[in-house]
């Protein structure tokens, strides 16, 4: 092969795997795998031991798919170097404009849904913008990985845009046969150990909504056999949560694709809808007043017999001109409308104090 010829198939080898990407942080873990890909596609569903790759999915819609193409693994001191050399593609959408309902009257009017139609729980939800710009992608994805526990990622591609998520919820992990997930509901600053924290009886019913939902995805598919723990306090960054554990052992039950059909019953989950689901997914599509896109999702790697899915929650969307920070709370009849706005607004400056 001639040198001009070697030189155009490198360039083009160079432009395909800069195309899309996925970089993700697993929590507690120092390193951070880095895979591109030509292009992405959109899947009509995730089949968790039929896919290599990573996947973010909506929060009601088409997942997309990253094919892993090229794929390495860097430890968290390598990170600031190689993003400082290796540029990418930033796949920016344009942003569009809402004109969103004031956040205290959305929750009373949920309120007033739920006593008339007897619903337990809705989950309301909003953005803030922050117009900045020259914001360095790369500092902001490795600011959250050196100083947050959580699943961390950064992606690209035309259909999703460029998202940045530090998510503390387990959706579903799949590895060495054993199923896991989590119920996490229920937020307060972290301000000492999460032993020590209280929480109120409204904080405990809501997490317990969490709980009762997962058990009934297990009853849905006649699985009686699994383990639960909790709930206990949990800290993620600066804020505090309610966590209750669920392990499943699928090769105890011979149950190969319980991870895969968990999945499709689980999302979107009680913690960001509500209950029943339904009825709550009528309400915010009615009055939320946007559309939420991939926030409350699902996002992370697929890997055959290891996958590891979050919950799309502490995300911001990046545009040319900023980014656009994601929050949401859980609303019962025993909520008070300016404490789940406080709660939202508490979530979104937590997700700022990491911007470099």
């Amino acid at each position: 092969m001639d040198g001009n010829r070697l030189n155009s198939v490198q360039e083009k080898r160079k432009e395909k795997e800069g195309a899309c990407f996925a970089l993700w942080k697993l929590p507690d873990e120092n390193k951070v795998s880095v895979l591109s890909c030509g292009q992405t596609q959109e899947l009509d569903s995730v089949n968790l031991r039929q896919l290599q790759g990573f996947v973010m999915a909506p929060f009601q819609g088409r997942p997309v798919f990253w094919k892993s193409e090229v794929r390495r693994s860097l430890a968290l001191e390598e990170c600031e170097a190689f993003f400082a050399k290796e540029k990418k593609m930033l796949h920016l959408k344009k942003k569009t404009a809402h004109n969103l309902p004031d956040f205290s009257s959305l929750v009373e009017k949920a309120q007033e849904e739920m006593k008339k139609n007897k619903l337990e729980k809705i989950v309301l939800t909003r953005y803030l913008d922050c117009p900045i710009k020259d914001l360095d992608v790369w500092k902001f994805f490795f600011a959250l990985c050196a100083k947050t526990p959580s699943f961390v990622s950064l992606v690209s591609s035309p259909q999703s845009g460029v998202w940045i998520t530090a998510s503390p919820e387990i959706l579903v992990h799949a590895q060495d046969g054993i199923f896991r997930t989590v119920a996490l509901a229920a937020t307060q600053p972290a301000r000492q150990e999460a032993k020590a924290l209280t929480w109120t009886q409204k904080e405990i019913e809501e997490q317990a909504m969490v709980s009762r939902y997962i058990v009934n995805c297990f009853k849905q598919v006649r699985v009686r056999e699994y383990e639960e723990h909790g709930p206990r306090s949990i800290h993620a960054g600066h804020l505090a949560h309610l966590c209750t554990d669920f392990k499943v052992d699928m090769k105890a039950i011979n149950y190969p694709d319980f991870g895969t059909e968990l999945l499709q019953l689980l999302h979107p989950t009680s913690a960001v809808c509500g209950m029943p689901k339904e009825n709550a997914l009528a309400f915010i599509h009615s009055f939320e007043g946007y559309n939420r896109e991939y926030y409350t999702g699902f996002i992370g790697p697929v890997e055959g017999e290891e996958s590891h899915l979050f919950v799309n929650i502490r995300c911001a969307q990046i545009f040319e001109d900023g980014l656009r920070l994601y929050a949401g709370a859980g609303v019962t009849t025993d909520s008070i409308a300016e404490k789940e706005k406080e709660e939202v607004d508490l979530k979104i400056k937590n997700f700022m104090s990491f911007l470099p």
